[in-house]
Formats: structure tokens, sequence, C-alpha cells
């Protein structure tokens, strides 16, 4: 997965979608702003879930401690995964992508971290990739 940086101050999650689409920031700017998701600089969860499925992604969200089993933040369960975190317990809410490995990718750093590294984990969604990506194709069924 290629690594793209933020490039406005509260672009984190458009920086993470382009990450997980393959796209480029400013397709995904562009695009959030076109399909009438709002604001690109203040994504909130359900817009990245309605973005990453209507891009063919299967998404599961963990909210809580007990959803993961006891362990938090929880260990990948997913190939990749978008995760909601901050760095201090005052920060602003920060998306960054969880690979399959634990590694993060977050789009304001260029740094090996993991989850752990954060103060705060609210929220993590485990993503399954597209069909495409995988070379099955998308069968459409009959209505």
């Amino acid at each position: 997965m290629r690594h793209v940086r933020q490039e406005e101050p509260d672009g984190c999650g458009v920086a993470c979608l382009a990450m997980l689409t393959d796209a480029t920031y400013e397709e995904v700017a562009k695009t959030v702003v076109a399909i009438g998701l709002g604001n690109p600089s203040d994504l909130k969860p359900e817009i990245m879930r309605r973005y990453l499925e209507a891009h063919g992604w299967f998404t599961r969200c963990v909210l809580t401690r007990a959803e993961a089993g006891g362990r938090w933040p929880p260990e990948p369960f997913a190939p990749a995964h978008c995760a909601m975190v901050q760095r201090t317990m005052s920060s602003p809410g920060h998306w960054v992508v969880m690979l399959g490995d634990g590694g993060v990718l977050d789009p304001n750093r260029v740094i090996h971290q993991t989850l752990r590294d954060f103060k705060v984990c609210s929220m993590v969604y485990g993503l399954i990739a597209p069909l495409h990506q995988h070379g099955y194709g998308i069968i459409e069924l009959p209505t």
C-alpha cells in the first residue's frame, strides 16, 4: 500500500481513503464533494465507511474493548483497517490506516507505529478489499 500524506491540517481522512483506494489525495477530495458526502476536511466515521463501501470494500467496525475480545486497541483482524486515534487525551481525532501486520500508516508522519503508540483509539474499521483487486470480478445479480 502506498503511503499518502495529508495535504491539509484536517486532511487525514482523505489521505487514508487515498491509501486504501489507490487514488490520489486530490481525486478523493474531489470525489467526496462530487458525490455529496460533505466537507473533505471533516470526514466522520459514517462518511469514511460509505466512501469505502462505495468503492467495493467490505467493512466491519469494532467500537469497544468488549467487541475486540477484551484487548484494546485490537490486534489486526482484517487485511487492512482504518482507525480513529488521538495522540493525547485533548487532541482531536485523527484517521490512520493499520495494515494486516499491525503497522500503522499515519498520513501526518512517516515513522513506524502501531495503534498502541497512540493515547486513544476510539474505533477500528476492519476492511476486506474489493473483489476486483483479487481478480474475481464483480458479479451483478438480476433485479
